[in-house]
């Protein structure tokens, strides 16, 4: 199946409120914080499930469709084509966390082949009748202190019935799989018949895969940070610090006039900085320098 291909994305009409709402209760901040919008350079639906896999707290919805998760203290909503953090302190945050996000967004980009994507959606459960399936008996096998707990966390879909060895046995068993067109876009889904019979030892090792997954991530950030040290040490004249700030906004999509807001320096020295980036990497525009970082883990 040939997969959709997703380009890097941009931002563009930032916009902070004066006063906004947190997105959902029980989120960073307070109710008087203000919220930053801002447009997509393009509709991101289709890497949904890779945020949803990753993601800290993710939640996807299906209608509208819409992704919630928790970024760097902040409460992210992702539709197709705009965004919402919360809370932000002014606009000068606003345009960090911005920039940020949009950083992070390209980085799962550039390694979704290595990601495994989640299109479960979120449809949270009422905990008083999850309880009813429970034992009660707060025995703790289950990995939480209390029932109610196990209870909350199973309603919020971040852990698994199975790992209650007590609760009632489920009448009916499916999983529902999605199907794709040649274009990688979703076009149907399917439910089948499952046996969950060891469910309990499953959850053991998909626990351990885990952990060696993030693992793996430590140690693919620590390559990364070598890999960008080697990169630049091989370049005829190393980028500076500055230099290597500017570069990994510039390939976020980043203007000139925002970079000079972010970095509180002048447009002028923001486009000395950029020649002197393009001359150093031998290339001749931003899309290049652009590749150039992305190649090195930048991003």
């Amino acid at each position: 199946m040939k997969k959709k291909k997703l380009h890097a994305i941009g931002f563009h009409d930032l916009l902070v409120s004066s006063k906004g709402p947190l997105s959902k209760p029980g989120s960073h901040g307070t109710g008087n914080s203000r919220t930053v919008a801002f447009s997509l350079t393009a509709d991101v639906t289709f890497f949904f499930p890779f945020i949803n896999a990753v993601a800290l707290n993710a939640e996807l919805y299906e209608k509208p469709p819409r992704m919630r998760f928790d970024f760097s203290k902040t409460a992210c909503v992702l539709y197709p084509e705009w965004c919402l953090i919360t809370p932000v302190k002014n606009l000068n945050d606003a345009r960090q966390k911005t920039f940020e996000l949009i950083a992070y967004l390209n980085g799962i980009v550039q390694k979704k082949d290595l990601i495994i994507p989640n299109y479960k959606k979120f449809k949270q459960k009422s905990v008083m009748e999850i309880l009813r399936l429970l034992p009660l008996t707060n025995c703790t096998d289950c990995g939480f202190k209390t029932c109610m707990a196990f209870a909350a966390m199973l309603s919020k879909q971040q852990t698994n019935p199975g790992r209650c060895p007590y609760m009632v046995l489920p009448e009916e068993e499916t999983a529902v799989y999605p199907i794709f067109d040649s274009r990688g876009n979703k076009v149907s889904k399917i439910t089948l018949n499952v046996d969950m019979t060891g469910t309990g030892a499953r959850l053991k090792q998909q626990e351990q895969y885990i952990q060696k997954l993030e693992t793996s991530v430590v140690k693919l950030s620590e390559n990364n940070q070598q890999s960008q040290i080697a990169a630049n040490k091989s370049l005829p004249s190393p980028l500076t610090k500055r230099e290597i700030q500017v570069l990994k906004y510039m390939a976020t999509g980043a203007t000139n006039s925002e970079l000079a807001i972010h970095l509180d320096i002048s447009a002028h020295t923001v486009k000395t900085h950029i020649i002197h980036i393009f001359n150093k990497l031998g290339v001749n525009d931003r899309t290049q320098a652009a590749v150039w970082a992305a190649c090195h883990n930048f991003l």
